[in-house]
């Protein structure tokens, strides 16, 4: 939504084009399923992230009750009604009208309108990870001892992780001088004699 076509893997406009005569006249300017699938999976994965905060609130072993002490602060619940309320802003300004004295928000915020089908869906999806958090609490903290072993701030190639990156960077020289001693033939070969 905010970035260049660079960086994005589908280029294709956000807006059906005007005046283009392979499309119906009453979708020119109108947002595309690809601006409405990037909107969908950005409202999913706010709602998702805001709301777990709510489950990072509470971090000891043995305590599966999230909403236990969640009214004891309310710093907490200022900032996340705040990021709540920005960004469901961001995601309703894409149902603004175009008669609106507000009509350019939707293409500021890169969104568009959704149904209540897709608001469904990022709702629920969005508050599934209070429902995770329960089942997490019943794995053993020892189940995920196999983690201590991998150190990601050493060089040596010690464990799995470094070892791979190792190899990867090896790879990636190696690929590097190829391509540079390729440049060098490809100079100083002699041009093919016309017969």
């Amino acid at each position: 939504m905010f970035f260049e076509k660079d960086f994005n893997i589908i280029t294709t406009d956000d807006y059906y084009p005007k005046d283009d005569p392979n499309i119906k006249p009453e979708l020119w300017e109108k947002p595309t399923d690809k601006l409405r699938k990037d909107v969908a999976c950005f409202h999913t994965f706010m709602l998702m992230n805001i709301i777990n905060m709510i489950n990072c609130r509470v971090v000891t072993e043995n305590e599966s009750n999230v909403f236990k002490t969640l009214f004891n602060n309310k710093i907490f619940w200022f900032v996340f009604l705040f990021e709540m309320a920005v960004q469901n802003g961001m995601i309703l300004s894409g149902s603004v009208s175009e008669t609106s004295m507000f009509k350019f928000l939707p293409k500021v915020f890169g969104t568009c309108d959704l149904n209540w089908k897709i608001h469904l869906t990022a709702w629920i999806f969005g508050l599934f990870p209070l429902a995770i958090r329960p089942l997490t609490n019943r794995m053993p903290v020892t189940a995920f001892h196999f983690m201590d072993s991998i150190d990601l701030e050493t060089k040596a190639g010690v464990n799995c992780v470094t070892r791979w990156a190792d190899r990867a960077n090896d790879d990636f020289k190696r690929a590097q001088e190829a391509g540079s001693t390729d440049q060098i033939k490809s100079k100083s070969a002699p041009a093919p004699v016309k017969a």
